[in-house]
C-alpha cells in the first residue's frame, strides 16, 4: 500500500516511520526542513538558548552559593552556532531514520488534487503528479498574524526570527504572554535585554494553573521583566531607534519605544494551501475535522497534530502519527 505523509515534523515523520514498519511504501513531502517547527524553530533551538542563559544567570548569582568568578560574558555568535549545530544534528538523525526505513523524502509543496491524488511542486518549479492509497496530513501550524497597525514594520518579528537575531537587542516588547512569549522573555531578559510582556488576559500562561503562572511571573519580574496583563497593544509606529508601541493597560495608555517587537500571540493550523476544500476535506475554520480514528471526511485521508487543532505539542502529534498510520493500514 502506498502512503503519502504531508509534513515532516514530529507528527509526520513518526507517522511515516510507523507506516513503513507496517509494510507500506511511504513517501514524505516536506516544504522546508525535516523536523518541522519543533526541531528547527521551536522547542529544540529555544531550549538550547534557555540552557545557556540559565547557566549564565546561575553563575552571575554564584556568590550566593559560594562561587566567585572574575568575569563572564555571553558569546552570542558562539551560542547561535551551537543552536544551529544542535538543530542540524537532530534533523540529520531524523533523516537517517527515514532513510533506514526506506521512506522516500521529497522537498516541495504538496497539494491535494483529488481524494488520492497530489501534486508536489519543488523549489525549482517542477511539478510532480502522484497517486496514493492513503494520505496522512501533518502540515503543522504557523504563527498568528494580528491585524494591528504597524505589525508589518521590519522591527516586528515572530518566534522563528527571534531565535536567530544577529545581535542581542537592548529592548524588546513581546505581544503575548503564552508559552512562546514567556520562554523568549526568559531568554532575552537573562541576556540583558529590557523585556516588556503584554498579555490580553488577566494572567500570563493562561493555560497553566494560576499558582504556576504566578511563580513564573515572580521569577521574570525579579529578573527585570515588565509584565502587563489585561492589556492590549493598539498599534506600532516607526521610531528613530526602533518602534514605538501604544499599549492600553489598566493604568491607562502607555507608550514604549523598543528595538524589537515580538508577536507571540499563538499559532494556528497551516492548512490554507493544501487543496483541502477541493478534495472535499471538511474544515472547522482552519482546523481539519477528523473522527475518532483521525480520519477526515474523505475516506483514506487522515490528519494529525497541529493541523487538527487541540493541544499543539510535539509529543501529541507524534502519538497521533502512530494512531493515524495504524488506522490507515488497517491495524485498528
Amino acid at each position: 500500500m502506498k502512503v503519502l505523509v504531508i509534513g515532516g515534523g514530529p507528527g509526520g515523520y513518526v507517522a511515516a516511520l510507523r507506516a513503513a514498519q507496517l509494510g507500506a511504501e511511504v513517501t514524505l513531502v516536506e516544504k522546508k526542513a525535516i523536523g518541522g517547527t519543533c526541531l528547527n524553530v521551536g522547542c529544540i533551538p529555544t531550549k538550547v538558548l534557555l540552557h545557556t542563559t540559565e547557566l549564565y544567570q546561575t553563575i552571575l548569582q554564584g556568590k550566593n552559593i559560594g562561587l566567585k568568578t572574575a568575569s563572564i560574558n555571553i558569546d552570542w555568535l558562539a551560542l547561535q552556532q551551537r543552536r544551529e549545530q544542535v538543530v542540524q544534528r537532530l534533523v540529520t538523525g531524523v533523516g537517517f531514520l527515514l532513510k533506514k526505513a526506506h521512506c522516500q523524502v521529497l522537498t516541495g509543496v504538496a497539494r491535494l488534487t483529488g481524494t488520492n491524488k497530489v501534486t508536489v511542486t519543488a523549489d525549482n518549479g517542477k511539478v510532480s503528479n502522484l497517486t496514493f492509497d492513503r494520505i496522512i496530513i501533518a502540515s503543522g501550524s504557523e504563527p498568528v498574524h494580528l491585524p494591528l497597525p504597524g505589525l508589518d514594520l521590519p522591527e516586528v518579528i515572530y518566534s522563528d526570527a527571534a531565535l536567530q537575531l544577529e545581535e542581542i537587542p537592548e529592548s524588546m516588547l513581546i505581544i503575548g504572554g503564552g508559552v512562546i512569549g514567556v520562554e523568549l522573555a526568559s531568554v532575552y531578559q537573562a541576556l540583558g535585554t529590557r523585556c516588556i510582556v503584554v498579555e490580553m488576559l488577566p494572567q500570563i500562561l493562561p493555560n497553566l494553573d494560576e499558582e504556576l503562572a504566578v511563580g513564573i511571573r515572580t521569577h521574570l519580574t525579579a529578573l527585570g521583566t515588565e509584565i502587563y496583563t489585561s492589556a492590549q497593544v493598539l498599534n506600532c509606529k516607526s521610531a528613530t531607534n526602533g518602534v514605538t508601541v501604544q499599549v492600553k493597560t489598566q493604568q491607562g495608555e502607555l507608550q514604549f519605544t523598543v528595538n524589537k517587537v515580538l508577536a507571540a500571540v499563538g499559532r494556528r493550523p497551516a492548512t490554507s494551501d493544501l487543496g483541502l476544500k477541493e478534495a472535499g476535506v471538511q474544515l472547522d475554520k482552519a482546523k481539519i475535522k477528523v473522527n475518532e480514528y483521525l480520519e477526515t471526511s474523505v475516506p483514506g485521508i487522515y490528519a494529525i497534530g497541529d493541523a487538527i487543532g487541540g493541544i499543539m505539542l510535539a509529543h501529541v502529534a507524534s502519538a497521533e502519527g502512530i494512531v493515524a498510520a495504524e488506522n490507515a493500514l488497517g491495524a485498528r
